[in-house]
């Protein structure tokens, strides 16, 4: 199993509402979310932090140190325009993905499609 406990601080200019339904997690050696991912403030006011929380299945296929995981975490502005998708690259430093340090190695926000 991974679990995956990541921060996310609003840097706008307006109060973030984070689409706790959509978000999504895609890599090597993941398999299914073992359930719903967990935000723990959907409303996030501007300069404010909250967390994004999921549980995925592990396969035991072999990952290079190279390979990424992509947290997609979709939000909009208060008015619910603006779609916006954070998209959070996760990796790790050191031997092995299960005995390693595992970091936010890049944050992009994109356009919702």
């Amino acid at each position: 199993m991974a679990f995956i406990s990541v921060p996310l601080r609003n840097v706008g200019r307006s109060m973030a509402i984070v689409d706790e339904d959509a978000i999504t997690i895609t890599g090597t050696m993941l398999g299914e979310p073992k359930g719903q991912p967990f935000v723990r403030r959907v409303r996030v006011p501007t300069a404010e932090t909250t967390r994004v929380n999921l549980i995925v299945q592990a396969t035991r296929d072999v990952m290079e140190p190279s390979e990424r995981w992509l947290l997609k975490v979709p939000y909009t502005d208060f008015a619910r325009r603006q779609g916006t998708v954070a998209v959070i690259s996760l990796g790790y430093r050191g031997d092995s993905p299960a005995d390693g340090e595992w970091l936010v190695m890049g944050v992009d926000h994109r356009e919702s499609e």
